[in-house]
């Protein structure tokens, strides 16, 4: 019987230019093809706020309010305008680069925070053009909002997503709403936390609580209740356990359970990410071939209702 009495779980794995306020021109650090094991967490898990499937939906209500009457198509000294509103997109991960949200659009505007490299936006309002730069008034998942420049003639600093979806651990699968063309490259991220038990299983007497777990989903699931939790889309870094105490999780329970599937559903397997090592943000990337079909995700568990917490899913084509 599923969690009462916890067994090990065996899974084999089969898975810059800072916008700076001051110079028009980004100086670049020198980068590998591939992100390094030291790459900036997106953001930390307890000061991530809860995102549900109707997110979306909130900021294009915001954007509504704000939005610009007139919008330009084209910037004086800025790269051809790529992305536009009510969108997903992400600060620049390949090459890893910065991203400076101001208060208004341009140079002169008050500096509010920094995007990180592959951070989420969502896109509320623009495009302006001021500074031979093209601005987006941009809403990050932490509830940041500013204003950030698109990009310069190296570089763009925003990209929109091919598409972006939240998989609910608790339903069979699901999938994305385009189709990844067949033998196009992609690059998909995910981010977020999940637990494979109910939250009173946390918190029983006889429990002992190996790993590190946080207190809640990075994306609670709507609609239930929502506890610890000790997963993300590619490992397992805590989990409850009826018996003897034990600090670490045992060697093979570490890789989750999340599979992913690009050829319509018929084969799913656990992928590794990009830096297949544990990453405190919780966000991990993947490369894959399109198939001509739309990417499927999934839990593999036999037993889905006591499940709690979201994957947000974001996929790019990539060269």
């Amino acid at each position: 019987m599923k969690k009462r009495v916890l067994t090990a779980f065996v899974f084999l794995v089969s898975i810059a230019a800072t916008i700076s306020g001051c110079a028009p021109s980004p100086v670049s650090p020198t980068f590998t093809s591939e992100p390094s094991s030291t790459v900036i967490p997106l953001s930390s898990p307890t000061k991530t706020l809860a995102v549900t499937a109707t997110l979306a939906v909130t900021a294009t209500a915001t954007q509504t309010a704000t939005a610009t009457t007139n919008p330009v198509t084209v910037c004086p000294g800025a790269p051809a305008i790529s992305i536009k509103r009510n969108v997903w997109a992400q600060v620049s991960l390949y090459p890893p680069l910065f991203s400076n949200l101001r208060s208004e659009p341009g140079l002169k505007g008050e500096w509010i925070a920094k995007l990180k490299p592959g951070q989420a936006i969502w896109i509320v309002d623009g495009p302006r053009c001021a500074d031979g730069y093209t601005w987006w008034f941009v809403r990050s998942l932490e509830k940041l909002e500013g204003w950030t420049a698109e990009g310069d003639s190296a570089n763009y600093w925003i990209l929109e997503f091919h598409d972006t979806f939240l998989y609910d651990t608790n339903d069979q699968s699901s999938r994305s709403n385009v189709v990844l063309n067949q033998g196009q490259k992609y690059r998909i991220t995910m981010s977020g936390t999940y637990s494979l038990w109910v939250p009173e299983q946390w918190t029983d007497n006889g429990v002992c609580i190996r790993g590190d777990s946080e207190s809640t989903p990075m994306y609670p699931s709507p609609g239930k209740t929502n506890g610890p939790v000790g997963a993300d889309p590619y490992y397992r870094f805590a989990r409850p356990f009826y018996g003897p105490c034990q600090n670490a999780l045992e060697p093979g329970e570490t890789i989750s359970a999340m599979m992913f599937s690009t050829d319509g559903g018929l084969n799913y397997s656990i992928p590794l990410p990009i830096i297949a090592q544990y990453r405190r943000d919780h966000t991990y990337v993947y490369k894959v071939n399109g198939q001509g079909y739309p990417l499927n995700v999934k839990l593999d568990d036999a037993v889905l209702n006591d499940n709690y917490g979201q994957i947000f899913i974001m996929i790019e084509e990539a060269d």
